[in-house]
Formats: structure tokens, sequence, C-alpha cells
């Protein structure tokens, strides 16, 4: 027995398929359709939530369902109406179609946005969802431009299309012709006069037609002048002769029959005749419309201005990038709304360009910001655009390869984070090995001021490496100036080394650390240098790991220390004068562990690429003969028992053997003596040296000093901080 609610819907659905059937124009283009929506009358409907639209009318009791009209256009999009003066329309897909959701689906229920439209407002009969359509606005054909285009075109290939007030102009049609006293109509067959007038509105321009037009009429002074009145009016000194050229040879013939047979307006001959009259040359010039400068038109001198605005902030290349393009990049802290309102504040709000001439110049000089680290994945973005792609044209060698590559390049980076986790837990657990994950902060800019003027200089870069101890939640941030030391890998090696001299427990014999995979920083051989040296120092450590994790899924707990300073930054609005003062935000930074900072002198910093010129050497044979690659790595071991050599995997996989890198140089194996990295100080550019100078007005006398001390050169070139 049916409840009452689903006999409604079973009725409901019924009268719209009814009407389905009545609407022959659909009935004709998609039968197939029609004939698969037919409804089994002995189906029992299940009390199950029902589509808005049908929910709608089942709350009105069906009033007016004699007005229900069931829709179908060309590209299968169904649209159920009431027809009402305004005609407003849901449009849903194939898939959400009524009988799809009510009866296949027996899991929809309409969602908590839908509900509460119709919990907010009950609808009465005449009135009906209505949805815009986006595709709309992503309709070229809809666009005025496209609108005018395609109007313009129309408009000289004598085709039919509507004015701008909204009007039908129909076609240009070939008119019959009147007997004349040149006897067009018997020179003129109707084949010839057609041909004529395709070719002519053929050409679908208007400087073709004026040319076209221009080269059949031809002026001659007039012979005869016949005297109407003595006070008349007529002044024609010339007598006008129209042409057809037909198979070569020119055929003279009536004003009338020139017209009909072109169809074109006396209009339009008499102003190509008073252009060609007028022109020296005898050829009609060209038409002027829209070729006048924009009366609002920027002046050159004000896009000067704003080109100008735009290069005074500094811009770097970026040092991974410089081979494939050219482009620039601004500090990530600015955006184009912070540098268009600070360019009307520069000018006072006074004769300024708008927005869009503002980024419009900006992308002409190819700028862009440098955007902060993210945690997303290039490759999987790439794979999952190749798998679509793959899907739609239905490439199945394409798609199995790209959905292999994918699965492979998700486990690897899945075996990552299960690695560190394991790793993490058994620190916890044993202490005698220690966990920890390291990452170079994005570069702090020293002095960080409020000021707009900073937006435009050049400032001091502060480094911090911070290493996190996974086992107790420690943050150690061994922070430095550009001015005291760089940020390549002896640096990075450099605070490893000071990091495990200082903070090894004696009981420790296992280290692992785990980074990501830039080349530059981490994962090179002057770090690796610095692990075979350090562990021959620690009286009891025998193993030292180092683990990469996947590109583009390298988020570690180091990451969100470097979070937590950011909000710090955010938190207490305190200036930054000098590197000390961030010194001093990172250590107030942390809940239950302050952050601790360790600030590193020049002496701090040791040269370990020299070892590999002295008792070491970067091979890049195994010592199974086979090639080794650095990009390939994801586990580096080092052993006390195995000196100078690095044993590596190329998989996280604790079942998958090592093999080993002799970084060792033929003869006696001897100390590994490392020397000072630095002699003297480091200098920074002229430019920026002048930037900082700039700033000491909004800096306090205490630290002009230490700007002013800066050791500067030409031979340095700013590259991209980040």
């Amino acid at each position: 027995m049916l409840s009452a609610r689903s006999q409604r819907c079973k009725k409901m659905v019924s009268v719209a398929i009814s009407s389905n059937n009545n609407c022959n124009n659909i009935i004709s283009n998609e039968p197939e359709q029609v004939l698969s929506r037919t409804i089994n009358s002995n189906i029992d409907f299940p009390e199950l939530p029902l589509e808005p639209e049908l929910a709608i009318l089942l709350e009105n009791d069906f009033e007016g369902i004699e007005d229900l009209v069931y829709t179908e256009d060309a590209v299968s999009t169904n649209i159920i109406q009431t027809n009402t003066s305004k005609k407003r329309t849901h449009s849903f897909s194939e898939d959400d179609s009524i009988d799809d959701d009510l009866f296949k689906d027996k899991s929809y229920c309409p969602n908590s946005e839908t509900e509460s439209v119709l919990n907010s407002e009950p609808l009465n009969d005449n009135v009906q969802l209505f949805t815009q359509d986006k595709t709309d606005k992503s309709n070229k054909k809809k666009w005025s431009r496209a609108v005018r285009k395609e109007r313009t075109l129309n408009l000289h290939r004598g085709l039919p299309y509507v004015n701008s007030s909204g009007n039908e102009v129909t076609g240009r049609q070939m008119q019959p012709l009147k007997s004349c006293r040149k006897k067009c109509i018997e020179i003129l067959t109707d084949d010839i006069r057609i041909s004529i007038f395709n070719e002519y509105w053929s050409l679908g321009d208007h400087g073709k037609r004026v040319n076209f037009i221009s080269s059949l009429i031809n002026s001659a002074d007039k012979k005869t002048s016949r005297v109407r009145c003595i006070n008349s009016n007529k002044t024609r000194d010339l007598t006008l002769n129209y042409f057809f050229e037909i198979n070569g040879k020119r055929h003279s013939v009536c004003k009338d029959c020139f017209c009909k047979t072109l169809d074109e307006k006396e209009g339009f001959i008499r102003s190509v005749i008073k252009n060609k009259l007028e022109s020296v040359s005898g050829i009609s010039a060209p038409d002027k419309r829209g070729k006048q400068s924009s009366a609002n038109k920027t002046t050159e001198n004000t896009l000067a201005e704003v080109i100008a605005h735009i290069n005074s902030f500094p811009a770097h290349e970026s040092h991974y990038t410089r081979k494939k393009n050219d482009k620039k990049y601004l500090q990530s802290h600015l955006n184009l709304n912070i540098m268009y309102q600070m360019y009307k504040d520069n000018h006072n709000h006074n004769n300024t360009v708008s927005r869009f001439i503002y980024e419009r110049e900006f992308h002409k000089l190819k700028l862009s910001f440098k955007k902060p680290k993210v945690d997303t994945c290039h490759k999987c973005d790439t794979l999952q655009m190749q798998i679509k792609t793959a899907e739609e044209s239905k490439n199945e060698d394409m798609l199995i390869t790209s959905k292999n590559t994918l699965n492979v390049h998700q486990f690897n980076a899945d075996l990552g984070y299960s690695s560190k986790a394991i790793d993490k837990e058994i620190s916890k657990n044993n202490p005698e090995k220690e966990c920890f994950s390291f990452d170079l902060q994005q570069c702090l800019p020293t002095p960080y001021l409020q000021s707009s003027v900073a937006f435009y200089k050049r400032q001091l870069w502060t480094f911090n490496l911070t290493i996190h101890n996974n086992a107790d939640g420690q943050s150690f941030n061994y922070m430095w100036h550009e001015a005291v030391a760089g940020r390549g890998a002896n640096e990075i090696a450099s605070c490893l080394f000071k990091h495990l001299i200082n903070n090894t427990p004696n009981n420790v014999t296992e280290l692992t650390f785990y980074s990501d995979t830039c080349g530059g920083q981490n994962k090179n051989s002057h770090v690796s240098a610095m692990f075979l040296k350090i562990i021959q120092m620690l009286p009891s450590v025998n193993i030292i790991n180092h683990k990469f994790l996947v590109p583009g899924h390298t988020h570690m707990e180091c990451d969100v220390d470097h979070s937590l300073i950011e909000k710090q930054k955010k938190k207490i609005q305190v200036p930054i004068f000098h590197p000390h003062d961030w010194y001093q935000l990172v250590r107030s930074t942390g809940k239950k562990n302050k952050f601790k900072v360790i600030e590193m002198a020049q002496d701090d910093f040791f040269d370990f690429a020299k070892l590999l010129k002295g008792p070491l050497v970067a091979h890049k044979i195994n010592t199974d003969r086979e090639p080794f690659k650095w990009h390939d790595v994801q586990w580096l071991q080092y052993r006390k028992s195995d000196k100078g050599i690095i044993n590596y995997k190329n998989t996280l996989e604790e079942d998958a053997s090592f093999k080993s890198l002799s970084f060792r140089r033929r003869g006696k194996y001897g100390d590994l003596n490392v020397e000072k990295r630095y002699s003297g100080p480091v200098l920074i550019s002229k430019e920026k040296k002048k930037d900082l100078l700039d700033l000491l007005p909004l800096i306090p006398p205490t630290f002009h000093s230490f700007y002013s001390g800066l050791k500067a050169t030409n031979d340095i070139f700013d590259n991209d901080p980040d």
C-alpha cells in the first residue's frame, strides 16, 4: 500500500512524463531518451527525501499541476518550468534528473543549503527555483565585444543581423530591374547579376567594398547643360558613369541597375564617390571609423609614472628558474592591492590610473610575487591533469601509465611520512635513539617596518635553521644574518655540526634526521662530508641516518615551528630594527617548550667543501660500479665502522638493501681537519646598503652604527632571497 506522499510523487512524475510526450519537437529529436523515462506504474515508491523541485510541488498539493511542462534542449539538459509570465527555470544535469535521484540513488538527500532555502521561505504555485547558468558568463558568443564583431561581419557580408537596438535587419538581396535606355536588362542576365552580387558581398570588409565600387565608377565633365530658369541652383559639373566588368570587359550600366544588382543604398554610393573625388590620387581614403585615439586614453607620461613606481620595488631573479625565463620576483609580503594603494597615496589620488591599467603594466614588466612555501605537490597536480586528459581523450595507454606513476609517487610519499612517524615513536621510547627534522625558514627581512617606504627598499636578510627534536618537541633555532654568513650547504652543515657537538647525550647510539630534498642545502656532498666527520667525533654514536621526504610531501615538525614564529610576529607586533630583535621574537615563541635560539657567530661556520679536495672525494660510481645519482637517493646512512663510506638507498623501505659509495681517496685515510668558512666580513651589494641607509630615519639611533658599518661591494648581485 503506497503512502500518501509516495502516491503524490507518483502522480507528479506521471504528469511530467505525460506532458513530455506532448512535446513533439522533443520526441522527434530524442525519442530514445523519452522512452527511457517511462515509469512502471507498479513501482512501489519508497519513503525517501525528494528532489527540491518535487518537494516544492508536493508541499503545494499540486495546485496548478496542469501548467507543468517537461522540456529538454539539444544538449540533454532537463528543465521543469511552469508557464508563468517570466518563465524562470531551474536546470539540472542528466545525472540529476527526477527518476535518477528518486529511484536509483536511494541515499540521496538534499544538502543543507537546499534545506535552508526550503525552510526559509515557502514558495507558492507561481514561484520556482532559479539557478543562474554559470556557463552564460563563460560563453564567448554572448560577450558584447564578440556580438559587435559578429554583427559587423554579417553587415559587410550582406547577411541578416540584429542591430544595437535589438531590431532585426534583413540580409541583402538582388533587386529586379526595370527597362532603361541602356538596356541593362538585356545585357545582364540573372546568372551574371547573381555572380556579381555574390562576388561583391563575399568580400566581407568595408574597405574592400569601397574599393570594388570605386573601381567601377568613372567621372567626366558634363557635355550638355540645360538652363531651366535664370536662378537655377544646379551646380553639377560632372557626369558619373557606372560599369560592371564581365569576362574582362567593362559594360556601361545605369545607376539604377548598379544599385539594384549590388543592393546598395544610394547614400553609400554617394559617399564612395565623394571620397574618391576629394582624393588627389583618385583612390578612396581608408575608413577612419575606430581609428581615432580615445579621448580618455592614458598618456605616455602617466604610464611612465606607473612603470617607475612599479620598478621602485626591489625585484630579484630566482636562482631556480633563471635559465628558464627572465621573470623577476617581488617579496611575498607584497601584493598588487598594497602596491596600487601606495601608488595612489604617492600621487594624492590625483591623475592616477585605474587598477586595471596598473595591473596590466605590472604584468608587462614580467614581474610576479614570490609565493610563500606551501606543501603542494607539482607532480601530483601534473599527473592528475594527465589522467583527466587521458580519460577525456580515451587514451588507455596514457591513462594506465599516469595512474601507475601517481600510485608509485603517492606510495613513496606515504612511506616517507610513515617512516618518520615510526622513527619518532622509537625515539620517544628508546633513549639511545634520537630523531630530528630540520629546515631553513623563509628569509626574515631586517628591519621589518610597517612604513610603506620599506617596501621600496632592499633589506638585510636574517636566516633561521630550525632543528626540531621529534621526541620531546624542543625546537632549536640557529640564527644569523647575511653579513655574518651565507645560507648554502656549508652553512647548513655547520649548524648541524654545532648542534650535534653540543646536544648529543653520551648514551645515544643512533641519530636520524629528516629533511626535504633541496640539493643546494640538504642533499649534497658538503653535508655528507660533515656527517662523515662528526660520526668519528661522537664517542657513543655508531649510526647516523639522513632520510629525505618526497618533494611536495615534506611537511615536518619544523614547518609547524615556522608557522608559530609567523603567528607570534603578528601577535605581538613588535618592530624589528636589528637581527637581535628576530632572535628575541623567536625566543618568545612556543607554549610548552620555549624555542631555543643559538646565535651563530662567523667562527661557527666551517668549510666542509674543502674536505672533498683533501682526504675525501665525491665519487659518482658506487662500489658495485653503478652510477650514483643524488636525485634518486632517499636514505643516506653513515656508520662509524665504515670510515669514508656512505651507505644509501633509493627508497625508505626497511627491507631494501643498502648500496655503498666511497668518499675516500686512494691511500691512507687521514684525519678530517676542517677549516673556518670565513676569514673576514661578508659583503653585501652597494645598492642594498644604500637602501638600508635610506631607512635610518625610521630606525632608532642605537642601531645606526650597525647598518653604517656593513661592508658593501659592486660585485654582488642580489638574488631572490626565498
